[in-house]
């Protein structure tokens, strides 16, 4: 009897890089007490609740135009090997070897600024000053200026990551049957180069080879099959139908969108796979995140052509998608500065207290409102972040001296308790009042702890008392200061002199930035000299001038002329007890 064999079938597609750069951020609209631990959005699924409370967002760019096609009814239904295939599972029966090792290159980094909006106002402020050598310096390299600003996203103040595709061309792969493949991998088994160095590598890949090639010969024959193969030989096959808007509509295969693999990345960097979804466009939200985790988006460009082209009464489409993704890393933490308290008064009570009452401040943040999957049009919407958790009460007793903490009152309830997060100072237990308790992710309504908004301290009469207030969030982060006032009690008369010494806005680092002054004050003023000697005697080796170069400068002015020098005086190293100038 004749044995018939069948030739294999190879279906090999060699898809381009289509995706050029992506980019993705977090976005965070308000507080949540389940946000650290629930990925799946109950938001979404509740219909009376509000608008999401975060999401990431992931934007690309491509190559191609991307075909329209009417996939109601069955968006969610690409299930792989089924009606939705990677172009591997096309080609069964044989190995890919691949023959070089130049990769395509992703760069993954904070997006950085357009500068040119900065050197058209540098620019324009050259224009209004007098011209020196200084300014013309500027002018000669305003054109070379490189900003490495990151732009941040608006809601968590969190630069915006992007990931730049490289262009390499890449040599072509080789396809090797696995039958010809396994014949390779017992040869090398027995090297005697190799010995039996590699013997556990080598039974496993041939394990692998060895259930790939069972696995598609046909019971009573030699025929070796591919998806693409039974799918054109099983009209009957569940498919998606989409139907002709011409004859030649998706007889070849045409980009339709892209497939978003999310995963978790753990605390070990390895990957957890989420799920996978189809997007017909080039942006994707994501609503099922929690907040601190770290997620990546792997994407694929989707391609679709019909089972028969040239059939005009079958419409039923395969979707192949390319099995090289471009991928994003989004980590979900917020890092906008709350807003400071606001109407922070005082008020004497009696003997040696003083009443000190704020109130809660509002933190808004704008973003496009929509319910992810309705049908209700987007709009630009504000949305109060309702996130502050805590208040820092500071005191001082001169302008000259830092503010110490007096008094850090908390109040977060997020779940569980051991999730909730701190300001990154560190606070005596004893300087901390707090209203938290454990609670139960089952509680209904979720409890909202007391807020402290009012505090009694002491102040000792004829002495200065400066205080100012800062915010603290459910992240940790700490608004800038409030605005700052002066209390004096003079212990004759009894009054308490009340005064605002700066305005709201000032930063922790810098608590006197706002505070009305003179820009430049000398540092004494003398008669009948004509030297001066210069001692350097820093307080720490941390901060201190460069060496070896002009690092100090003092300004000298004559008063009746307003004559000005300018002397500049350079520091040696150490070793040395030469100063030069």
């Amino acid at each position: 009897m004749l044995n018939k064999k069948a030739t294999k079938i190879i279906n090999h597609f060699d898809l381009e890089p289509e995706i050029t750069s992506v980019t993705g951020a977090f976005r965070y609209r308000y507080f949540d007490h389940l946000e650290q631990v629930e990925q799946d959005s109950r938001f979404i699924k509740d219909e009376n609740l509000p608008d999401v409370p975060r999401y990431n967002i992931i934007n690309w760019q491509g190559s191609k135009s991307i075909v329209f096609i009417n996939m109601a009814g069955f968006e969610e239904e690409l299930i792989h090997r089924m009606s939705y295939y990677f172009s591997a599972d096309l080609q069964e029966g044989f190995t890919s070897l691949t023959t070089d090792s130049v990769e395509i290159s992703q760069e993954m980094k904070n997006k950085v600024s357009d500068n040119s909006t900065q050197a058209s106002r540098l620019d324009y402020l050259l224009t209004k000053i007098a011209s020196s050598e200084s300014t013309e310096e500027i002018e000669e390299n305003i054109s070379k200026l490189k900003s490495q600003m990151p732009v941040l996203d608006p809601t968590s103040k969190r630069p915006i990551v992007q990931t730049t595709i490289g262009n390499e061309i890449q040599a072509p792969d080789l396809i090797v049957s696995n039958e010809d493949l396994n014949a390779v991998l017992k040869f090398s088994r027995n090297s005697p180069f190799s010995s039996d160095k590699l013997s556990s590598q080598i039974n496993n890949s041939l394990q692998i080879s060895q259930q790939e090639a069972a696995k598609i010969v046909e019971v009573g024959t030699s025929r070796y099959l591919t998806h693409l193969s039974y799918v054109l030989q099983h009209p009957d096959l569940e498919l998606p139908t989409i139907p002709r808007n011409n004859p030649d509509f998706l007889t070849t295969f045409e980009l339709i969108g892209y497939s978003i693999s999310k995963y978790l990345k753990k605390e070990d960097n390895t990957l957890s796979y989420q799920y996978t979804r189809f997007s017909r466009n080039r942006q994707y939200k994501d609503a099922y995140v929690a907040y601190g985790k770290s997620y990546r988006y792997e994407i694929r460009p989707v391609f679709a052509r019909y089972v028969e082209p040239d059939n005009l009464d079958n419409e039923k489409v395969v979707f192949i998608s390319s099995d090289e993704s471009s991928f994003i890393d989004v980590t979900c933490v917020e890092e906008k500065a709350p807003s400071p308290p606001r109407n922070v008064s005082f008020e004497y009570i009696q003997g040696e207290k003083i009443k000190i009452t704020w109130q809660r401040p509002e933190s808004y943040v704008a973003d496009i409102s929509d319910r992810f999957g309705s049908s209700s049009p987007a709009t630009s919407k504000l949305y109060d972040t309702n996130d502050i958790k805590g208040y820092q009460l500071f005191v001082r007793n001169s302008l000259q001296q830092p503010y110490r903490l007096l008094q850090y009152f908390t109040f977060n309830n997020t779940y569980p308790a051991d999730a909730r997060i701190r300001p990154p100072e560190i606070i005596p237990s004893e300087l901390t009042m707090s209203s938290e308790r454990v609670t139960s992710a089952t509680e209904f309504p979720y409890p909202e702890f007391h807020e402290q908004k009012q505090y009694v301290t002491k102040i000792r009469p004829n002495i200065d008392y400066y205080f100012a207030m800062c915010s603290v969030d459910a992240h940790g982060n700490t608004s800038q200061y409030s605005s700052q006032n002066r209390v004096r009690r003079n212990n004759v008369t009894g009054e308490v002199d009340i005064e605002m010494v700066s305005q709201v806005g000032a930063p922790k680092q810098y608590p006197n930035l706002l505070i009305p002054s003179k820009l430049i004050r000398p540092s004494f003023t003398v008669s009948g000299f004509h030297y001066m000697d210069i001692y350097y005697a820093p307080d720490t080796n941390i901060s201190k001038p460069s060496s070896n170069v002009p690092a100090v400068n003092i300004q000298l002015f004559e008063l009746e002329t307003q004559v000005e020098k300018n002397i500049s005086i350079t520091l040696t190293d150490k070793g040395t007890n030469k100063l030069s100038n």
